[in-house]
């Protein structure tokens, strides 16, 4: 099980943030086989690409480190020995954490739309929630990504 508390508190998942290299990342995480890659337009490769690795998702723009995304709904995760996360970790026990960690944080108001709550936390990256069919309000993904020039 991955465990996302530096990233959370940092913004850096196994020492990469957005706007590292490929080469830092292959340094990290190895070597990127073309049959991992997903790129964003298949018929344009130059577009840019996706792979995963450990249930996160890393997207690259010109060779670099564009955003990273961890999908809470299809993948365990962990903040600490003691406490795995899953799509139903309610909000209140999410600020809970936080705040027992000295992370601040803000509601994100440009995601934050129709079903979904979004926050920004103090180091870039950012959480959603989003009620789901059964009107339930799950956590969906933690995310940061780079700003577009």
């Amino acid at each position: 099980m991955l465990n996302i508390s530096q990233y959370l508190k940092t913004g850096a998942l196994d020492g990469l943030r957005v706007g590292a290299d490929l080469l830092l990342f292959t340094e990290r995480m190895g070597e990127i086989h073309e049959s991992e890659k997903q790129y964003f337009n298949p018929s344009d490769s130059t577009e840019g690409f996706s792979i995963f690795r450990q249930g996160v998702e890393y997207m690259f723009i010109d060779y670099q480190l564009y955003g990273i995304n961890i999908d809470v709904v299809d993948s365990q995760f962990c903040l600490n020995l003691n406490f795995a996360l899953s799509n139903h970790t309610p909000l209140s026990v999410m600020l809970a954490y936080l705040t027992l960690e000295g992370i601040d944080w803000n509601f994100y108001s440009k995601d934050t739309f129709d079903k979904i709550v979004a926050l920004r936390l103090a180091s870039g990256v950012k959480l959603s929630y989003q009620y789901n069919e059964d009107n339930e309000l799950v956590l969906t993904s933690f995310y940061s990504y780079a700003r577009m020039k």
